[in-house]
């Protein structure tokens, strides 16, 4: 364990340092506040960073009420892929993808859950959603971000994720075997989709697909924290590793690491050890004895984000074989060592290098004659802003702080969905999901 975490750390420190040093814009501030109904709301933590770090306090008075275990099983879906070329599919189940499914026993909506950045079918709140749903009378099926390498490997139609576009294509694939395969053993009475973060964009996207496509028929689409911009939401996390280092010149990369990973030794000495170490875990750190200073609460998400964008780079770029971290020539294999590549290369990457090198030449290649803010716009919410505005059955919950969103997001999405679009003025990036008035609202929004 001590050898793994150090070499984490002398990885993860060379990261910070070039992230430092990079030429970074500013972390936009959340959005300029707007006139919204905050009477009667009591989400008690008011600092978005560390509300979208340690979510809804455990008390009744905040958080809803998911009473009963709910009985749920592993559904496989085939996607039939060639996979002669794709040097990670063992690795990764082949082209078997991986969903979680709860059934009613009798007749039910079904709603598809879309997971968040870098989170799998079976996080924590995917499954606080899928709990909510099923005991509301759902039939819910759950599905891993498309950035997540196994959705990459077995489900991604580009390996490249993060184009909206080409996922909600991916997504819905997934969607319509899912229902071929679920469809005989349960009645729907309607079909809904939702998702949080990056998997409510997707959620959008998906929604939008489907009415040209018309294999689902979905009846309503709910955005939970969705980016508008998705390159400004990305630039506000990758900002969040060089921003404590500017505000702390005398505290280097370094140290700011050997920090938080003596921080993680501890906690997994006090733990026992039986914990996964991901980024999922330096949020529980948060919650523990071993929490940082509240005003270093955003370097986590930074962190945490820095874990994903490592993940999807590295798959990516073994998927596609761009040469950017294994190089070209060398024979990959899903046995081989991840250590000196995804430790040393892939977490020197920000999502924005991705974008930049990966994304931009691949999307380039395909579609001559589009721009880099051509590329922006047409993974945006901006690209189906036209089915936003005039669909009665997609609508929005965020926060007025919402880390991820940029000036003027808030307004965008008041002005696109009008009553649809629910605004709370706390709760961070998805840290009130599971507060009692969100639950009720997402609840009332596809019931009524």
């Amino acid at each position: 364990m001590a050898i793994f975490l150090r070499s984490i750390l002398l990885a993860i420190t060379s990261a910070a340092l070039l992230a430092g040093c990079a030429s970074t814009p500013d972390s936009p501030a959340p959005s300029t506040p707007v006139s919204t109904d905050t009477s009667g709301y009591n989400y008690p933590i008011k600092n978005p960073y560390e509300a979208t770090v340690l979510g809804t306090p455990p008390a009744d008075v905040y958080k809803w009420d998911n009473p009963r275990k709910v009985k749920k099983k592993i559904l496989t879906v085939n996607l039939e892929k060639d996979l002669n070329d794709i040097t990670l599919a063992g690795a990764y189940g082949l082209a078997d993808m991986k969903l979680l499914f709860a059934r009613q026993e009798g007749p039910a909506p079904l709603i598809f859950v879309i997971a968040g950045t870098g989170a799998a079918y079976n996080s924590p709140k995917v499954l606080f959603l899928l709990d909510t749903f099923y005991q509301a009378g759902y039939h819910v099926i759950t599905i891993s971000s498309p950035t997540k390498p196994p959705f990459m490997a077995a489900a991604s139609s580009t390996h490249m994720p993060g184009l909206t576009n080409y996922d909600a294509e991916d997504l819905y694939k997934v969607m319509t075997t899912a229902l071929d395969k679920v469809q005989d053993d349960i009645e729907i009475t309607e079909k809904y989709v939702t998702g949080y973060s990056l998997g409510g964009i997707d959620s959008a996207f998906v929604g939008y697909l489907d009415t040209q496509r018309k294999q689902i028929n979905f009846d309503k689409v709910l955005m939970i924290n969705p980016p508008v911009n998705l390159y400004t939401s990305v630039s506000n996390l990758d900002a969040l590793i060089p921003e404590y280092v500017k505000r702390h010149p005398d505290a280097t990369g370094a140290k700011l690491f050997a920090d938080v990973f003596e921080r993680v030794g501890r906690y997994f000495n006090e733990s026992g050890g039986g914990v996964k170490f991901g980024p999922e875990t330096l949020f529980e750190i948060q919650k523990s004895d071993q929490a940082l200073p509240t005003d270093d609460v955003a370097v986590l998400i930074g962190i945490s984000f820095l874990f994903s964008s490592a993940d999807l780079a590295f798959t990516s770029d073994a998927l596609n074989h761009t040469g950017w971290i294994i190089p070209a020539d060398e024979n990959y294999s899903p046995v081989s060592s991840q250590s000196g590549y995804w430790y040393k290369r892939s977490l020197r990457w920000r999502f924005l290098d991705y974008f930049d090198k990966m994304v931009v030449p691949w999307w380039q290649e395909r579609h001559p004659g589009d721009t880099q803010e051509d590329i922006i716009q047409k993974v945006s919410l901006f690209a189906i802003e036209d089915y936003l505005r005039n669909n009665p059955s997609v609508g929005v919950m965020t926060n007025q702080d919402d880390i991820i969103l940029g000036p003027g997001d808030i307004e965008y999405l008041q002005s696109t969905l009008g009553n649809r679009a629910k605004i709370y003025p706390s709760g961070g990036h998805c840290g009130n999901m599971d507060y009692k008035d969100n639950v009720a609202y997402m609840l009332d929004f596809f019931n009524n």
